[in-house]
């Protein structure tokens, strides 16, 4: 049997997890959706869309998307909801992939 490089990844990928005061979960669950999704594909972006959390969350998403290049943060000073953040992801080109831990 013989091997097949592709020029292209084969998935390209976005997930969008929202996430409201969620300080002390957030790195740990990042960490696990990184690790599922990494067995799939490299080709990926995680955006954690946060808006209007008072418990440090905000700094936190900041720091993960500064460590992993495959994450974002999304950041609004009020709260807007689940269903802003899927307006705003559906125009995107990309597999859509709709995590929320709470």
């Amino acid at each position: 049997m013989s091997e097949h490089k592709l020029d292209k990844p084969l998935y390209s990928i976005l997930i969008v997890v929202p996430v409201y005061n969620e300080a002390d979960i957030l790195e740990k669950n990042t960490k696990k959706i990184k690790k599922a999704v990494e067995k799939i594909t490299k080709n990926y972006e995680l955006i954690l869309a946060e808006d209007g959390s008072t418990d440090g969350t905000c700094e936190l998403a900041k720091k993960l998307s500064e460590k992993y290049m495959n994450v974002h943060h999304i950041h609004f000073e009020e709260r807007q909801g689940k269903g802003r953040h899927w307006q705003m992801h559906l125009k995107n080109q990309k597999e859509i992939f709709w995590f929320s831990w709470t």
